[in-house]
């Protein structure tokens, strides 16, 4: 039972992130159509005729792209509105079945210890890669000076040539 209400919990999660991350994408797109689309057509469709004034789907698409972009962003925040009730009401299911209430010894102990292991693990991948970086930065720095040298001696051979 617990597994299945985590399961759901974490899902409803992923599902929230992808939902705002095609809202995000849509709003993009929204922009670049209401960029570009405009010109393309004054390019390949109406190249041939003589136009005394802008036509009206030019002013139309910018609006038509903002209201989708717009109305995707909204329908997005309102599911995860939906979705975040979803969970918050998943989470007291699986806190009021009796696994874990949160005040004895026993499971918060547990939980605090989980925690601050994941967090030890945290900072010992960041020391890790902040390590790493270092080094990268050490090397680079090495070859620096002999890459100038190079380009400096390159320059001065092909004026003497000249």
């Amino acid at each position: 039972m617990n597994q299945n209400l985590k399961f759901q919990i974490q899902d409803l999660r992923k599902q929230s992130v992808v939902e705002i991350l095609e809202a995000m994408m849509m709003l993009l797109g929204a922009l670049f159509v209401t960029a570009l689309l405009p010109s393309l057509l004054l390019r390949y469709f109406y190249a041939d005729a003589q136009l005394f004034e802008q036509p009206k789907t030019l002013e139309y698409i910018p609006v038509a792209a903002f209201v989708v972009g717009i109305f995707y962003l909204l329908k997005a925040y309102f599911n995860n509105l939906r979705r975040n009730a979803q969970i918050r009401k998943l989470q007291m299911e699986l806190g009021a079945d009796g696994s874990c209430c949160g005040t004895c010894t026993d499971c918060a102990t547990d939980d605090k210890a989980v925690a601050e292991s994941k967090d030890e693990t945290e900072e010992e991948d960041w020391e890790k890669e902040l390590a790493e970086l270092e080094a990268l930065l050490d090397e680079e720095e090495k070859e620096a000076p002999k890459k100038a040298i190079k380009k400096t001696s390159k320059k001065s051979t092909k004026k003497k040539s000249k």
